[in-house]
């Protein structure tokens, strides 16, 4: 069984907790409303995407990371 990461959703903060493993995809998104482009990361789940206020960069360590425990 993978491990679990921490992830915030983007539009609420709150905490999303979610097997490393359980992530089919990962994209980086840009949302240009306003003065200051805005960096996030949206993932796919099954069939689904849910958009998280972390990077691409953040999101993908943690999977490393957890997937790094894993074999330990």
């Amino acid at each position: 069984m993978s491990k679990a990461i921490v992830l915030h959703d983007r539009y609420s903060n709150e905490p999303i907790v979610i097997r490393a493993s359980a992530i089919k995809a990962v994209r980086k998104e840009l949302d240009r409303t306003g003065d200051i482009a805005e960096e996030y990361s949206e993932i796919m789940i099954e069939a689904c995407f849910i958009s998280v206020k972390e990077t691409i960069g953040t999101v993908l360590t943690k999977i490393m990371k957890a997937e790094s425990e894993d074999k330990e």
